[in-house]
């Protein structure tokens, strides 16, 4: 009964937000999406009273029918098998297991792209910005490639056949390709790179190397940017018999690590191997200044002195 007499009798039916619940929950029975999405748009507009839902049944139907759409479309794309699917197998594998699931491959080979630094076009033949389903991935016309299942090899041999069998008791650490490469591809010292540099292209093209490498990696832990790497980079370089370029680089560390005591130890070397006695010795005191309990500098310096 209608308690609201001020209200036209037409009013007082229940609301209609009660039949839409009704006939949603009917159509909860229907099991597959959309043929549940079928039931709401046929089955709503008979459940909600006419007197107050002409424009709601039409929003309704409106809504459900591009739900239907969508269904259909999610439907079709369901349908269709996903990279990376169960039934997919990846082709050529000749370190990993044959039969390993495509899914567990791409996951190693994320591993490896992390650990080196690189892209799936490092191995693999394709063209860059194209998909990776335009890719070559079987395909082993890059040496690169071949060079990786060494490494792989490589590296399953020194966890199972030397880690393993290592004596002493607790959990042993296995290797993994990022031991090594630290997120680049040349597993080098960044002193062994550098000397390469000075012998391949000159020091000054071996000094933009390293302050171009050090602002890119500064802070990561691909490279070692510490104060001992351009002190060992300089013994490098005088055992090579070049101490200009090794005085070079000790500047330049002498300008990063100021209180280096180290640094001028070796600067006083290179400048012995330079024959320039006053130089060597303003370098050793220096060098002591720094760290006034080094024995060894302090009858250094004395023998410079009697020279």
């Amino acid at each position: 009964m209608c308690r609201n007499k001020m209200k036209p009798r037409d009013s007082c039916h229940p609301p209609a937000g009660l039949f839409v619940g009704w006939g949603i929950r009917a159509c909860l029975e229907w099991e597959r999406e959309r043929a549940y999405l079928e039931c709401l748009y046929y089955v709503l507009p008979i459940v909600t009273p006419i007197t107050h839902t002409s424009m709601l049944h039409r929003l309704i139907q409106r809504i459900v029918l591009m739900s239907l759409v969508f269904a259909a479309l999610v439907t079709v794309v369901q349908a269709q098998p996903g990279p990376g699917g169960q039934d997919e197998k990846a082709e050529n594998l000749k370190v990993l297991p044959e039969d390993m699931p495509l899914p567990e491959v791409r996951r190693v080979m994320q591993g490896f792209t992390r650990a080196l630094g690189v892209r799936c076009l490092y191995c693999h033949v394709g063209e860059e910005g194209k998909p990776p389903s335009t890719f070559d991935f079987a395909s082993d016309d890059k040496e690169v490639k071949e060079v990786s299942r060494v490494m792989m090899r490589m590296v399953h041999s020194v966890n199972t056949d030397f880690i393993a069998e290592a004596p002493g008791e607790g959990e042993k650490l296995n290797v993994t390709c990022e031991t090594c490469h630290r997120g680049v591809t040349r597993p080098a010292l960044l002193e062994d790179m550098l000397a390469d540099y000075v012998s391949e292209k000159g020091v000054e093209e071996a000094v933009v190397e390293y302050q171009r490498l050090r602002e890119q990696y500064l802070g990561g832990f691909s490279y070692n940017f510490q104060e001992p790497t351009l002190v060992r980079l300089a013994q490098q370089l005088l055992d090579a018999e070049n101490p200009d370029a090794a005085l070079r680089f000790l500047a330049m560390n002498a300008e990063l690590f100021p209180t280096s005591s180290q640094t001028y130890a070796v600067m006083g070397e290179a400048y012995v191997a330079k024959e320039d006695t006053p130089a060597a010795i303003q370098s050793v005191e220096k060098a002591i200044e720094l760290n006034p309990n080094n024995g060894r500098l302090k009858e250094w310096l004395e023998e410079l002195k009697q020279q």
